[in-house]
């Protein structure tokens, strides 16, 4: 063994030895043992959850999905867009968001939480399918951009 890697692996037994110092005093400071294991009960008295699991449910918040809802009806609506020549095109596109809305909508049922946010996603994409199913001409649209 050459003095060069003798060396490095002292300089990296002390980079290990700093790392352990910096880590027990970062698990000092925050009072959070990240070496612990991470059942609900010790997550809850390590980081001093002041709420259990069950204070945290509360049966009456009930879903937010209308706006899922409407964007279902949207997709209901392009598949019997008047651009008879362009449904084609998309049928498998609609067909296949609305499936993943439905799949959506059902988890939304069974639980509490608010779909608002998620709703926002799809609108852009939305609103150029709308924007390519209305184009008459595609070489005039091509043109055009």
């Amino acid at each position: 063994v050459s003095d060069w890697s003798e060396s490095q692996k002292q300089k990296l037994s002390i980079a290990h030895e700093k790392a352990h110092e910096l880590l027990a005093a970062v698990e000092a400071g925050t009072k959070w043992n990240l070496t612990q294991a991470y059942d609900i009960q010790k997550l809850m008295r390590v980081c001093g959850l002041e709420m259990t699991v069950r204070e945290l449910y509360r049966p009456e918040d009930k879903p937010q999905f209308m706006d899922i809802i409407a964007l279902k009806k949207t997709l209901q609506e392009l598949k019997q867009h008047r651009n008879k020549t362009r449904i084609v095109s998309f049928t498998g596109t609609i067909d296949n968001g609305l499936s993943k809305l439905e799949k959506v909508e059902e988890e939304l049922r069974r639980s509490q939480l608010d779909a608002t946010e998620l709703a926002q996603v799809p609108v852009n994409v939305l609103k150029n399918l709308e924007d390519c199913m209305n184009v008459q001409n595609v070489q005039a649209a091509l043109v055009g951009n």
